[in-house]
């Protein structure tokens, strides 16, 4: 931990985030999710190389895989899964489509939607990728033993949950620095 400057004020206002009235923790925390979520984006980068997709489309089609046999798998349903908007979900299911390694059918009964397949050729890549990526996420979370990492997925899924709304209070608080990002 590096030593709290005084005169820099609070970046949070919770007890339960500060450690004898200091921030200093969460900031480390901070600062360490950060260096976890630059290693996290490097890797996704190459798997996704490794079968020739960008890294929207890997998670894309992992999630397709992922969630095709809990119903009738859509566009809106990978777009919230991935926490993605349906608009870009379209455009990039329609590259694994011309990849041959999606399929898009007519959903049943309801004609404004689809159902999205992972093909056979789909299948034969992502079995190819588990052997390259299997070794790398061992040694990404390496430090973890079956109680921390449980306890970890579940943190995560809340801090994922919760985090929507983060985004939103901040939008409401300072709507113009999306525009300052050129977001």
């Amino acid at each position: 931990m590096t030593k709290k400057n005084s005169k820099t004020p609070l970046t949070v206002s919770r007890p339960d985030l500060l450690v004898d009235g200091s921030d200093e923790a969460f900031r480390d925390l901070l600062s360490d999710l950060f260096a976890f979520s630059q290693h996290l984006q490097e890797t996704r980068a190459r798997f996704a190389g490794f079968v020739g997709l960008s890294p929207a489309q890997y998670m894309i089609l992992i999630a397709i895989d992922r969630l095709e046999d809990s119903g009738d798998m859509g566009i809106n349903q990978v777009a919230a899964h991935l926490h993605y908007s349906g608009a870009f979900v379209t455009i990039e299911v329609n590259h694994l489509v011309k990849a041959g390694l999606v399929a898009k059918a007519p959903h049943p009964t309801d004609g404004r939607r689809v159902v999205l397949r992972v093909t056979p050729a789909g299948r034969a890549t992502l079995a190819r990728l588990a052997a390259f990526q299997a070794p790398v996420n061992d040694a990404l979370f390496a430090p973890l033993d079956a109680e921390s990492f449980s306890s970890l997925c579940r943190i995560m899924q809340s801090l994922s949950d919760n985090g929507d709304k983060a985004v939103r209070l901040a939008e409401y608080l300072h709507p113009a620095t999306e525009d300052r990002f050129g977001g």
